[in-house]
């Protein structure tokens, strides 16, 4: 293998090619090792659960790959620090989701709040059309008991003139 950026041109394009895909394939091992210099937290043995996890979760994928890699061995760097981003995406979108319940959870005690308070609005409502009803018909009775009153007074009113009259023809009779 040519060192690194040094790439051998072979008669044929696909010889050429082959060469450039491995001299890729060297420098990204490479940008990983300085990646993994970076990240002393993830040890080897963690980033083969994380490998294992990753490859329980994606069964399709796994199959995919092992049918094209090499014999068994140590995995390429690579692919830890994909694993390594793939569980630090999940770990985003789990506080995403738990955030998103907790705002799913506040936005539907404020909807009941809001139909509560629609529904004690309704009640009240129909407690006054109630009581509407109720002081309207005591108005109609006081109407009905004014009227009487007023006859009765007019009545008595009648009779007392007759009998003032009466007593006023009495006493000039003697």
């Amino acid at each position: 293998m040519p060192p690194l950026g040094e790439t051998r041109v072979r008669k044929g394009s696909q010889a050429g090619s082959v060469t450039r895909e491995r001299n890729a394939e060297a420098k990204r091992a490479l940008q990983f090792q300085q990646r993994s210099a970076q990240m002393p937290s993830l040890e080897p043995s963690f980033q083969s659960v994380l490998a294992l996890q990753a490859l329980a979760r994606f069964p399709g994928q796994a199959e995919r790959s092992w049918a094209r890699a090499e014999p068994p061995g140590q995995p390429e760097p690579q692919s830890f620090f994909f694993f390594a981003e793939i569980v630090e995406f999940q770990k985003i979108v789990g506080s995403l989701i738990e955030l998103v319940d907790q705002l799913a959870k506040a936005a539907e005690s404020e909807k009941m709040k809001a139909i509560g308070a629609r529904n004690l609005l309704k009640s009240i409502a129909k407690q006054r059309e109630a009581q509407e009803q109720q002081l309207q018909a005591l108005i109609a009775e006081k109407k009905v008991q004014l009227e009487r009153y007023q006859i009765e007074y007019e009545t008595l009113c009648k009779i007392e003139a007759d009998q003032n009259e009466f007593i006023d023809q009495f006493i000039f009779q003697k």
